[in-house]
């Protein structure tokens, strides 16, 4: 469909510099008569919401025009200015993968507001972290779900450093748009790019589906996509499983109680031995499971005992 995307920013700045942004993106082949529309029909919409900003009917108008190649590139850091650079005082809990993204997150809010968290959930799930952004502090952390295209959205722009992120089960999806697994995981990647050592990233240590894992051509002894992940990441990489994790690995996994009750156990750096986390989770299925075991293992990182 033909359109034009314009956004209003810079009501911030202008208060302080008597100036507001335009970014305007022209969709390919516009005439310079369309264009020309497009800018009117920006200016008198920045001018009507200027005025009722500041209650005033004496404005003085003179936009600046910015016309850049991909707007959605240019807004990322003038609108991470505009809200103060939310970034840098969230506690982001960042969900991402194929299968389990909205039952992780669910179950990782949920938790935290069970353990007293004044806590907020968004992004994919059809929640904007725009509704609550201003109520957001260091000691309010926020669960976002985020799709691969809006991770996409965010590559190079530096606004993205999850304290603790997670890529559920990675399955084919979304080929008729990407066209290969390469293409489409190379956007989940994007949830880890920016942590640290300071930071955690939860992976797969199962097996992928015959035939979805990484091309051997471009990933040389690199079995799977979890191992593809674990290699790059610069945080503390932790794995789950469905069964017992190896020697050399840290992470969660489920096992096989009294009475053949389900039990899921943590082992960390720290600890000399492995310890139950979450047993008698009821719901069916071991990749719910495992989402939950992901969430117990959030909760554990945010300082929140087992019980």
């Amino acid at each position: 469909m033909e359109r034009f995307i314009f956004a209003l920013i810079g009501f911030a700045i202008g208060i302080l510099l008597g100036i507001v942004i335009v970014v305007i993106y022209y969709k390919r082949g516009l005439s310079a008569q369309q264009k020309q529309l497009q800018e009117d029909v920006a200016k008198a919409i920045i001018k009507r919401s200027i005025q009722n900003e500041i209650s005033s009917s004496q404005v003085k108008f003179s936009p600046v025009l910015i016309n850049v190649a991909d707007s959605r590139f240019a807004m990322a850091p003038i609108s991470s200015t505009f809200y103060d650079n939310p970034s840098e005082r969230m506690v982001v809990i960042g969900v991402t993968g194929t299968e389990g993204k909205s039952s992780t997150v669910s179950a990782i809010y949920y938790g935290l507001k069970t353990a007293g968290y004044k806590t907020f959930l968004g992004g994919n799930i059809t929640v904007s972290p725009l509704t609550f952004i201003d109520e957001v502090t260091q000691d309010t952390p926020v669960v976002i779900e985020f799709s691969s295209w809006q991770l996409a959205d965010l590559r190079g722009r530096g606004v993205l450093k999850p304290h603790i992120s997670i890529i559920t089960k990675i399955v084919p999806d979304h080929q008729n748009w990407y066209g290969n697994m390469e293409d489409y995981v190379k956007d989940k990647r994007l949830i880890y790019a920016d942590q640290d050592n300071g930071d955690y990233s939860l992976f797969d240590f199962d097996g992928d589906e015959p035939g979805t894992g990484p091309d051997q051509t471009l990933y040389p002894e690199t079995e799977t996509w979890g191992n593809l992940f674990a290699k790059e990441s610069k945080a503390t990489v932790l794995r789950y499983g469905k069964n017992k994790l190896d020697s050399k690995t840290f992470g969660v996994w489920q096992e096989k109680g009294p009475r053949n009750t389900w039990v899921g156990k943590i082992l960390l750096p720290r600890m000399t031995k492995p310890e139950t986390i979450l047993k008698g989770l009821s719901v069916p299925g071991e990749h719910i499971k495992t989402n939950g075991l992901n969430a117990a293992l959030v909760m554990y990182l945010m300082g929140i005992p087992a019980e």
